[in-house]
């Protein structure tokens, strides 16, 4: 096992937003179903040191802050980001 991989925080954030938004409390699960990164995809541990570095609530700021950006609701419109077992 290659341990001196440098990923991109992109790719990792990419990789561990669906699991944070479904409440995972891993990331063992899932990985390999996604396309090849230009280092190869991230071991569950390595994606574990990351996410516990990261200030959840600044993470949530700027996440509510793109959707925010990103998407212009009309009144009456809803976005679902998660619902149910995904």
């Amino acid at each position: 096992m290659d341990r001196t991989q440098r990923h991109h925080l992109t790719d990792m954030l990419v990789l561990a937003a669906p699991a944070v938004i479904r409440g995972a409390d891993s990331f063992e699960a899932g990985l390999l179903t996604f396309p090849e990164l230009p280092h190869g995809i991230p071991s569950h541990d390595t994606l574990e040191r990351v996410c516990a570095r990261w200030d959840a609530a600044r993470m949530e700021e700027g996440f509510r802050d793109w959707v925010q950006d990103t998407f212009a609701l009309t009144a009456g419109q809803v976005v679902v980001i998660a619902s149910g077992t995904l």
